[in-house]
């Protein structure tokens, strides 16, 4: 097909400058000619050129963090160790108001239901009405607890 591999002539081509010689690209403001009405790339900042703030303020954050870790006035373990007790606070808060809300309900069936009113005395004071007889039933006594062994 032509001349041997190793003697082939090579292709002049014209001259390109590498990335590195070639101008800056600022955008299509400054472009001039057809490439300059084409482009779509609008003008913008070289980002080489914020490479190095970016790197600093990355570098600033995550000092920033190690320090609040760290810290042991005012980092991340007391910031943990006051979100802990607050959630148990709450807890306490939700127990308080069931325990309300039960109570008031008692209060309202003491006031309301006279039934109810009598067997909260029977219960609590041990009353009977005229005529009743009282009787109290023990437990047995192995439901009974041991004595403490002598010494």
């Amino acid at each position: 097909m032509g001349a041997p591999r190793g003697q082939r002539r090579r292709v002049r081509r014209p001259h390109r400058p590498n990335r590195r010689n070639r101008p800056k690209r600022t955008g299509h403001s400054t472009e001039t000619g057809l490439r300059g009405l084409l482009s779509t790339r609008p003008a913008g900042p070289n980002l080489r050129d914020l490479a190095q703030p970016l790197w600093i303020a990355v570098g600033l954050l995550v000092a920033g963090l190690l320090y609040a870790a760290a810290d042991q006035g005012t980092g991340l373990m007391p910031w943990h160790r006051l979100e802990v007790e607050v959630s148990e606070a709450e807890a306490r808060v939700r127990a308080g108001q069931v325990r309300n809300a039960h109570l008031a309900a008692q209060i309202r069936d003491l006031r309301d239901d006279p039934m109810a009113l009598e067997a909260a005395i029977r219960e609590v004071i041990g009353w009977v009405r005229p005529g009743e007889l009282r009787v109290d039933v023990a437990a047995p006594p192995d439901a009974l607890p041991a004595p403490p062994p002598h010494r």
